[in-house]
């Protein structure tokens, strides 16, 4: 049976389905790689507070070695956002130093790319 949808219904796409769609494609062509998260938390122990940073601020959600064993960095975003200055400067960084990083708002960017 097909799916239809009413007119206060519609299928929304968020960031995280393009990331799932990207990382999918890259596990069938046999891509090393993992999805990179970064941030903040902090927490209780023994009475203590604690915060702690994880990842590389602006480093890209999907990191990973092409199969000649070039890092890449894909950061997704959806259509019509943009990336934040530490973004733009990991972008910048890795490019430089000769690995792959761009920005992905669907498969066909990563395709293109990799």
């Amino acid at each position: 049976m097909p799916l239809t949808l009413t007119k206060k219904q519609s299928l929304k796409i968020t960031e995280k389905d393009i990331q799932r769609t990207i990382m999918d494609y890259l596990q069938v062509k046999g891509y090393f790689f993992f999805r990179n998260n970064t941030g903040a938390m902090s927490g209780f122990h023994n009475g203590k507070k604690w915060f702690m940073h994880f990842g590389a601020v602006g480093s890209g959600d999907i990191l990973g070695m092409t199969k000649e064993g070039r890092f890449f960095s894909i950061e997704v975003k959806m259509p019509g956002k943009y990336p934040t200055p530490a973004q733009k400067e990991w972008i910048e960084r890795v490019t430089a130093s000769g690995g792959i990083s761009f920005i992905a708002r669907s498969l066909e960017d990563v395709e293109k790319v990799l």
